[in-house]
């Protein structure tokens, strides 16, 4: 029969020396920052009155804050204020994690203690095992010739039994360990680097990290790569663990044959209403001249540098700032040290507010071009600043939407064109539901005001607008779409054809205005129905054309099926220096289309194409796969474009990405892009990675070979971690 007594009661029943099986010990000073009493159960207990004792037998538990001791017997030795338990013991949450021990000798406030032929199994599965544990302080833990199995494990983190019963992959015999909480590390001295038991290194001191959620300065481990224009490398980061919110990484990786070194610092903040990052890369300059680059100029500067960052505030629930950084010491920058070839980079910082359907934004954005070597930086442009406006107002009469949109842009180049420009787009637009027919009749004016500058300073002159230009572009649209839908059982169709009417002018002539943001555009199913298709202020598309297709669709238990189909016809149009690819000589567009299918789950396919109007020719095929199912996944996009007048030179390419997990710790991916025209492979890479309990490996090759390049840049990238050193 089980019995519970009370504190108060146990000085009496001590003189009497009965069974019970709860005790609660009285207070005593200790570290802890509250002083808990220690509460004994057991099956039985004891008091020796001669030598101050009590002796619990039998499911004994010894329970202190959210420290348990579990043994079959434990002699309580009141004078001492300690614990000896015998017999299966287990010590439940000590700090950094159990112990199982076939005796221990402990202090009643956990404080210190002794442990024989002991296991410690930390939090997250790691274990140590030692003939003689020391608990010196509640901070310094000592075990004697102790073997340390760093690999955590969540299975021995739930089931402690477990700890041992297998050979350990990595595991670390040394002839001392110290446990330091204070500064949460283990302290190795004369450790044995072990593979499954078998030695394959020998350190005489290591320090390493204790198993916790808590960031800690420290090395992190190196990686190896192999670099066509470089040669070998070896990556060194080393981690700052600055403050809760901040962080730094520098890296340093050195290339011996040479003589190079790259030193990256990796900088992360989480601020008060937002993060941010800033990556800034420097180095030596010891890159040798390139030989399979058809442009090889070269920077022959000491020193270069690669600064690239982002960030996103919300300074309130209307109010934002985002930035992002990418900024080189010069153009070559990328190209040598990265194999990098893009023509550009891009900067900006943007401060908006929106509030329900009105936005208001300041911005400014810094091109560096990249596009030749040998460019002049003076004529890179800095736009600074562009201010964006766009207000609706409420409906005077019916559900009119009438809004204002309002853009200003200034252009500085310390060489170059000086560009400012004005626009402001007052807007009407009507929306009508006649028996399920929905209408939008669409009008709006578009004024631009420019002030030009031709400040050629280091450059030949490439314009000569005048110093001040106006603009005024009108436009008069109608849409008109009718969704139909037909339901069963088994599936549902819907059909929606759509036709849109546009009418707009551009007033001034072309060759007279600048064009600073409107490139050429292609025709698309994604903007057959818009009103304008040149994007930008600086031109627009103009004349009289109408657009008409329907879209369609049928959902049943295997998916989803699409087809959408249109057209666009010209009446008139207004030549200009940009155009939109799609249309033939007699104004009437290629036919666009996408067939695509989406199933319930794992595939989609789509097909994008453009049929020319006359012979149905397929001018343009791009065709999306999408395969996602269980440990594989694979996606490819594949382009061919034929030779016409809008098209001068053939094109086919296609680009694909696999990945395939083998197991729970091991996957492979593969990427590939190939120009199918030429055989060339522009991009190729194949890795095999690890993910297991103690280890974390990569390896990979990357072939580059653009075409600018003669021959192709190869790399090779080899890193290992583990997961608790």
């Amino acid at each position: 029969m089980v019995l519970f007594f009370k504190i108060l009661f146990v000085t009496v029943f001590l003189s009497l020396a009965p069974l019970r099986n709860s005790y609660a010990f009285s207070k005593i000073k200790s570290d802890e920052p509250t002083s808990l009493p220690s509460v004994l159960k057991a099956d039985t207990v004891e008091g020796d009155k001669l030598n101050n004792s009590l002796i619990a037998n039998g499911n004994v538990e010894v329970t202190r804050g959210n420290s348990v001791i579990y043994a079959d017997q434990i002699i309580y030795d009141k004078s001492q204020t300690t614990f000896r338990a015998i017999g299966n013991v287990k010590i439940k949450n000590i700090e950094i994690g159990n112990v199982t021990s076939t005796k221990a000798d402990i202090k009643e406030d956990f404080s210190s203690g002794a442990f024989s032929n002991s296991v410690l199994v930390l939090n997250d599965g790691s274990y140590l095992t030692s003939p003689i544990i020391e608990r010196k302080t509640p901070q310094i833990t000592n075990l004697q010739s102790s073997i340390y199995s760093i690999c955590p494990n969540p299975e021995i983190s739930k089931d402690n039994e477990l700890a041992g019963k297998k050979r350990d992959m990595l595991s670390i015999k040394s002839s001392n360990v110290t446990i330091d909480r204070g500064n949460e590390v283990f302290k190795i001295r004369g450790g044995v680097v072990r593979f499954y038991n078998v030695p394959f290194f020998y350190t005489p001191f290591l320090q390493a990290p204790l198993p916790s959620n808590k960031r800690k300065s420290g090395f992190l481990y190196p990686s190896y790569s192999k670099n066509t224009r470089l040669g070998v490398g070896f990556n060194i980061p080393y981690y700052f663990n600055i403050a809760p919110n901040k962080e730094l990484t520098v890296t340093s990786s050195i290339y011996p044959s040479i003589n190079q070194v790259l030193i990256k610092n990796d900088f992360y903040h989480i601020a008060s209403y937002g993060e941010y990052r800033a990556i800034l890369e420097a180095a030596n300059n010891e890159v040798p001249q390139a030989t399979n680059i058809i442009n090889s100029a070269q920077s022959k500067k000491d020193y270069r540098w690669h600064l690239k960052g982002g960030g996103v505030f919300d300074f309130t629930h209307n109010i934002g700032l985002d930035f992002s950084i990418d900024n080189t010491s010069d153009a070559a920058y990328l190209r040598d040290y990265h194999n990098d070839f893009r023509s550009y980079s891009l900067s900006k910082l943007n401060v908006d507010y929106i509030k329900k359907r009105d936005y208001y934004a300041i911005k400014t954005i810094r091109i560096q071009e990249f596009e030749e070597i040998s460019t002049d930086s003076k004529s890179d442009p800095l736009i600074l600043p562009q201010i964006d406006t766009h207000t609706e107002i409420k409906p005077f009469f019916y559900k009119e939407k009438l809004s204002l949109t309002s853009n200003t842009t200034v252009i500085s180049r310390e060489s170059g064109a000086q560009y400012r420009r004005a626009t402001f787009i007052p807007e009407v637009n009507l929306p009508i539901n006649h028996n399920g027919n929905l209408f939008n009749i669409g009008a709006k004016a578009q004024g631009d005001f420019y002030s030009l500058e031709n400040n050629f300073k280091y450059s030949q002159p490439t314009n000569d607008f005048d110093s001040t230009q106006t603009n005024y572009k009108p436009e008069f649209s109608v849409n008109w779409r009718l969704p139909l839908v037909k339901r069963s059982e088994s599936h549902t169709i819907t059909i929606e054809p759509m036709a849109n009417f546009v009418s707009s002018s551009y007033k001034k002539t072309f060759q007279k205005l600048p064009n600073e943001d409107s490139n050429n555009n292609e025709l698309t199913i994604s903007n057959l129905f818009t009103s304008d298709r040149i994007s930008g202020f600086d031109r627009n598309e103009a004349g009289e054309r109408i657009s008409y297709g329907a879209k369609s669709s049928l959902f049943n238990s295997y998916g989803e099926y699409a087809l959408t189909l249109g057209q666009s016809l010209r009446k008139s149009d207004s030549s200009q220096d940009v155009v939109i690819r799609g249309f033939n000589e007699n104004n009437r567009s290629n036919i666009v289309g996408m067939v695509s299918y989406k199933a319930i789950k794992h595939l989609y396919l789509a097909y994008s194409f453009h049929l020319n109007e006359s012979n149905y020719r397929n001018e343009i095929n791009e065709v999306i796969a999408n395969l996602d199912y269980s440990r594989f996944t694979f996606s490819t996009n594949y382009t061919f474009l034929r030779q016409n007048k809008q098209n001068l030179e053939e094109r086919e390419q296609i680009n694909s990405v696999a990945t395939f997990k083998i197991n729970e710790k091991f996957s492979t991916k593969a990427t590939i892009s190939r120009n199918l025209i030429t055989g060339r492979n522009l991009n190729r890479s194949l890795g095999l990675y690890y993910n297991g309990c103690c280890t974390v490996f990569g390896f990979s090759v990357t072939e580059s070979n653009p075409t600018n390049l003669i021959t192709p840049q190869r790399s090779f990238n080899i890193s290992l971690s583990f997961k608790n050193l």
